[in-house]
């Protein structure tokens, strides 16, 4: 069952796939991603080691890395992505060293700045994507994550949610 608010009151509903429904007001579902991304994520260089990937997931604690060529974005790479390298890696005992850019996301979500929370957050769902990268001109400017997605999410509901 879905739970969803209208004009103050609780309702269930049984869910309809692809079906999304107002949670919030118009000002909510205006504002745009650039005032909830997480700015100036970490990053990886696409030649870098997977370990080396892998390490500054968990000393940052992140679940997902831009990948730069040449400070230029070129892809992400997730834990999963570090997970599945880490299996081939196992299974080809005799492979050199995984590097990020054979493991990395080529093709990733990279959104403006300025495109609507509600916009980045519907094509996440729908494309089942685990974060979408803020950029202009090939420049990381931030990142938002379902773990922030929810996070926010959760603020919202609770009324909590900031302009920060």
């Amino acid at each position: 069952m879905l739970v969803w608010f209208s004009a103050c009151s609780l309702t269930l509903a049984p869910r309809k796939p692809h079906q999304h429904r107002k949670l919030f007001n118009s000002q909510e579902e205006k504002k745009k991603i650039k005032d909830i991304m997480r700015p100036l994520p970490y990053t990886v260089e696409a030649n870098e080691l997977l370990t080396f990937a892998i390490a500054t997931m968990e000393t940052h604690k992140v679940r997902h890395l831009p990948v730069l060529d040449q400070g230029r974005l070129i892809g992400v790479i997730s834990d999963r992505d570090t997970r599945l390298g880490l299996i081939l890696k196992t299974r080809l005992a005799n492979c050199s060293p995984l590097i990020v850019r054979e493991i990395c996301t080529l093709d990733p979500y990279i959104v403006d700045p300025d495109e609507d929370v509600a916009v980045v957050a519907r094509n996440m769902a729908d494309k089942r994507i685990g974060s979408a990268l803020i950029a202009r001109d090939q420049k990381v400017l931030g990142i938002f994550t379902t773990t922030d997605a929810c996070g926010w999410f959760g603020a919202c509901l609770e009324g909590s949610a900031t302009e920060d």
